[in-house]
């Protein structure tokens, strides 16, 4: 991108970003960022999971978690327990990671003067109703591209 812009030539960029994706593990400093934060599964997630046949026990890959009779016995120990609190402050450092990236990125392109005449298209490859429930509300368009 610097020799193009030094050249003031057009460029082309694809900048692929995975994460966040499992297995939910980020660098530092990101690892540890949300580790002090008790985080909560939405209210959309716990509606789901509570019509769920399968609760308790559905979609949980650490058992010890699993031991409760009912729905809102396994929701508490399921979002108390070490899976889902360590699954999700991973998941926010990789968010974290990633928005600050795309903001030094962002902050190049101005520094170097063209960020009013460059076109940034992000898109995401997948969305999945797991996310949307045990992460955060479902998009309000995530029904119209589902």
């Amino acid at each position: 991108m610097t020799n193009a812009i030094d050249r003031d030539e057009k460029f082309a960029i694809v900048l692929s970003i995975p994460d966040p994706h499992g297995p939910n593990q980020v660098r530092k400093p990101y690892d540890t960022m949300y580790a002090d934060n008790k985080l909560k599964i939405p209210e959309s997630g716990k509606a789901a999971l509570r019509r769920d046949p399968a609760t308790p026990g559905w979609n949980v890959l650490d058992y010890e978690d699993v031991d409760a009779a009912d729905a809102e016995a396994f929701l508490e120990k399921f979002e108390n327990g070490r899976f889902y609190q360590n699954y999700m402050q991973q998941y926010f450092g990789m968010v974290k990671c990633i928005d600050e990236n795309v903001g030094k990125l962002l902050g190049f392109l101005e520094e170097k003067a063209v960020d009013e005449n460059t076109i940034v298209i992000f898109t995401s490859g997948k969305f999945s109703s797991l996310r949307s429930l045990l992460l955060y509300q479902q998009p309000a368009f995530a029904k119209i591209v589902n």
